[in-house]
């Protein structure tokens, strides 16, 4: 079981529970309330389902690379990381079972659970 804390972007997810299962517990009520679990036990395809992304943060304290965790979310907001193509144009992807790929825009569009991606600043590249 993996514990995430945040907004996480649910549509996709409900969109594809047929094909991913049904792995996501959580509770939205409210600020501070907000959590989620991943029970990993019931994913389809673990090996397709992107849990870590390599991030950016675009503004705040926290701004830059290599700081931020990124799971599939939502991140049209300028204060949400996002995805990063900081390793020759390729994310560094790691997944429910285990392994770790590097994944170019086109990879990251495909996966079961594509990560939904905005320019939130103009010295980034986000993978669309």
């Amino acid at each position: 079981m993996l514990h995430i804390t945040g907004d996480g972007d649910l549509a996709a997810y409900n969109a594809n529970k047929d094909k991913t299962g049904a792995f996501i517990h959580g509770n939205w009520g409210g600020a501070g309330n907000k959590y989620e679990y991943f029970l990993t036990g019931r994913m389809k395809v673990p090996s397709r389902i992107g849990l870590i992304y390599d991030s950016a943060m675009a503004t705040g304290t926290s701004q830059g690379t290599g700081y931020n965790f990124v799971t599939n979310q939502k991140v049209g907001w300028a204060n949400n990381p996002a995805v990063y193509r900081q390793h020759s144009n390729r994310a560094n992807t790691a997944f429910a079972d285990g392994h770790v790929s590097a994944l170019g825009a086109e990879e990251l569009g495909s996966l079961p659970l594509p990560m939904d991606a905005a320019t939130v600043n103009s010295n980034f590249q986000w993978y669309k």
